[in-house]
Parts: structure tokens; sequence; C-alpha cells
């Protein structure tokens, strides 16, 4: 009976998001209702407190402390990531900094005939930087404030440069990504997250990422066709810097937090790794120095970084908000457990060898599209994914790549991920337009995985 109630209360939460979403409802106030209704609902038919052992002795009230965790812990987290990266933006934007970058790369692009082909190379280069900056969101963030710009000079529409940006960053790859740390971890596997991105990831990957960049590029073309937009390319003379009021190597202060980032990292000076947050401050502070010392004004530089902390206000407002309110509606979705009820009777599906991965992963995919976390889309399978490779003597991380790339790949597809709410509220987009742009490109990389899955089992 209890099995049944999860999975109903999960169909009608995920009918009214959809409802909410397709009546453009204020997001975050429509995301923490409807949390608020499948606790509510949840503990009335149970009889159980949402917060089990730690009730704060009324079941009423458990909602509402249950809510408080959920969104004060993506404040304090993800928000101390991306806060720091929206005003640092914003102080770009003030400095003219954006503006030079831009200028400068404008240029040598615009040798590029057609438009998409600019596209396709974003998935590529986002794929490359993942294996550095494992964050996906902070990934996408980090190539908002430098590549953006630049894509939108070079004609490319603001949803065809979001989607690209999306997706170059959604697969998990490197020695320092969590899902598969996760992943190995639950199967027991011996291998290393260093071994496992060298001898199964690279091998499998590679040929998809391809396949997702031209994807990319040919589906939004597509779309840009159908939306009545056209690509092209200003072909205007560089402008000087005299006429921005910058030198030109103002154009480096945007990629200043990535290359912090890339070079602490594990993957350069491994004994030095430093967090996104940081990266940005050390950055501030560099770029405020130089002002001071062209502008000859310390006050006036100073004065200037109130934009900084203006724009992480209202990042806040816009986008942490947002997300938060999102993060209770998947933590409601997730404490109910009608996802992991249906993912246990999927699992034990009479089915051979990968067919059986491919529709765990999938499920999974599912179920973060909902949920919008990738750790909910794995942990209901782990113990079947355990017994599927002793049935079917597949290579363990054979069988889990399959299966963690689709975590990644739901990321891309969920409207209430934080990646998909962050990128679509600072550059303004519709999140529906926005998903519905990377279906056919995740798809057709995911299938070729399970392809190249199953020859190399």
């Amino acid at each position: 009976m209890i099995g049944f109630i999860q999975v109903l209360l999960t169909f009608v939460a995920i009918g009214l998001l959809i409802f909410m979403i397709m009546k453009k409802a204020y997001a975050p106030m429509s995301l923490l209702a409807l949390g608020f209704i499948i606790l509510f609902f949840w503990s009335l038919l149970t009889g159980q407190s949402i917060m089990g052992e730690e009730s704060v002795g009324n079941w009423f009230l458990d909602i509402f402390e249950f809510m408080k965790s959920y969104f004060c812990s993506q404040y304090i987290g993800l928000g101390m990531i991306l806060l720091p990266l929206m005003g640092f933006t914003r102080y770009m934007n003030h400095i003219h900094a954006t503006e030079m970058l831009t200028s400068l790369c404008s240029k040598p692009l615009q040798k590029i005939k057609n438009p998409y082909v600019i596209v396709g190379c974003t998935v590529i280069l986002g794929a490359l930087l993942e294996i550095a900056i494992p964050s996906h969101t902070g990934l996408s963030v980090l190539l908002i404030i430098t590549l953006f710009p630049v894509l939108r000079s070079c004609g490319i529409s603001k949803l065809t440069a979001a989607a690209a940006i999306l997706l170059g960053g959604a697969m998990d790859l490197g020695p320092a990504a969590p899902m598969p740390i996760y992943g190995l971890s639950e199967i027991h596997s011996g291998m290393t997250a260093a071994e496992y991105f060298i001898r199964i990831q690279i091998p499998v990957s590679t040929l998809p990422i391809l396949l997702s960049a031209v994807l990319c590029a040919v589906v939004n073309w597509k779309w840009d066709q159908k939306a009545g937009y056209l690509a092209e390319r200003q072909e205007t003379a560089e402008i000087p810097s005299s006429e921005i009021g910058v030198p030109r190597f103002y154009a480096l202060f945007p990629l200043i937090p990535l290359v912090f980032i890339i070079i602490f990292s594990k993957l350069v000076v491994s004994s030095i790794v430093i967090s996104v947050c940081a990266a940005v401050f050390i950055s501030l502070f560099i770029c405020t120095t130089i002002e001071i010392i062209r502008s000859h004004s310390v006050i006036h530089s100073m004065d200037a970084t109130k934009t900084f902390f203006e724009g992480m206000g209202d990042g806040y407002t816009v986008t942490i908000v947002l997300i938060a309110a999102a993060s209770v509606f998947a933590g409601a979705l997730q404490k109910i457990g009608g996802l992991t009820v249906l993912a246990e009777l999927i699992s034990k599906t009479p089915l051979n060898g990968m067919v059986v991965f491919a529709i765990i992963g999938l499920l999974g995919m599912f179920i973060i599209i909902f949920t919008g976390s990738p750790n909910a889309g794995m942990a209901p399978f782990t113990d079947s994914i355990l017994n599927l490779i002793n049935t079917y003597h597949i290579m363990p991380e054979i069988a889990l790549l399959p299966i963690q790339l689709s975590m990644g790949y739901g990321r891309v597809l969920s409207p209430i991920g934080s990646a998909v709410l962050t990128v679509a509220s600072m550059v303004d987009v519709d999140i529906i337009a926005l998903v519905k742009r990377n279906i056919i490109p995740v798809g057709g990389a995911y299938l070729l995985n399970i392809i190249i899955a199953a020859i190399l089992q």
C-alpha cells in the first residue's frame, strides 16, 4: 500500500510541476508549494513524520524544518560557488573587460564562415574543461562569463549558445568527477578514478562527445531556423582599445578564475587545489589592483567593486532562490521514494546484458530530470547493478559507464537542475526551450555510448 502511495504522489507531483512550468507560474514559490504538498500528503497518508527521529515534535512543523534544511543547504553550498561568479561577471562588464575580450576574439573567429561550427567546438571545449572543473554548474557559469559574449558576437542565438555550454559539461569526465568516484565505490571496484578515466571513459566517450557536438550544431541550426533566427556574424572591424576605454590586456581578466582553477587542480599542481570561490576572490583582488594602478585612484577603483557585490545580490534574487526552491521539491520527491520503487521494479526486468544497463541508465536519467540530483539517479540501483554484473558477467566498470553517463546527461535535460536554472536565468531564456535544444544531442550520444560499451564488454 505504501509503495502505491509513493508512486501515486510522485506522478501527481511531476504532473503538477509540468503544469506549473507550462503556465509559467512564478517558479520559486511554485516549487516550494509543490514540495509542501508532497510532504503534507505523504505525512498525512502514512502517519509518519518526514523528519523521522529528528522530528521537532510535530509532524506538520517537521515539513517546514525539512524545507528549511534543503533550502539553506543550497544557499550555503552551491550559492557560495555561484554568487561570487555572478558578481565577477557584473564587475567584468563594468570595467569593460568582457567587451575587450569579445572584441579581440570576434576578429579571428570571423574566418569561420559557418557560426554553427563554433557551436560544435564549444561542446568539445566544455568536455575538455570539465576534466579540470568537475562542477557542471560552476563550469557553465565560467563559460557564460568568458565564452558566451564571444558566441553572441559571432551571431549565435542566446538559446544555441546556452545549450552548447550546458551540453559540454554534461558527461562527468575526469579523475575528479564526482559521479564516477561515487559509482566506483558503490560497485566495489578496485579501479581508481584516474584509471577509470583513462581506461574506460576516454575510449568509450570520445566518439559520443564528437557526435553530441555535431548534433548540437545541426539541431540548434534547425531550431533557430524554426524560430526565424538567422545566425549572421557582423563583419565589423576590430574595435580599437581606445574606443572601449581600457587596454587590450583587460581581455584576459575574465579568464583569470578559469586559469587559477585549472592550474590548481589535480591535473596540474595536484598539491594545491583551490575552490571556485577562492579563485574568484583572487581574481577580484588582482583586477582591482591593476585598476588602481591604471586609474591612479584607490577610491574610484574601490567604488567600482560595488558592482561585484550588486551582482551577487541580483544572483541570489534571480538564481539561488530558484535553485534552493527546486532542491526542496527534489528533496521531497526523493524522500517519498516513488521513483525508487519504480527503479527497483525496472531493475528486475528479465532482459539481457547491456540492454538492462541501458534501461537502468534511462530510468536514472528520468529520475534526475525531475529531481535535478545525479546521486538520486544512481542510488536506487546500486544493489541491482551489483547483482546484474554477477549475473551477466560484464566488466563492472563497463557496466557502470552508461549509467554514470546518463546521470550527467539527465542534468542537461532537468528543468530544475542547478546548471540549467543558472544558465537560463543568467542569459534570460526560457527553461523549457533551453532543455528542448539538447534532447536529440543527448539521445544520440547516449545511444552511441551504449553501443560502444556493448562492443567492449
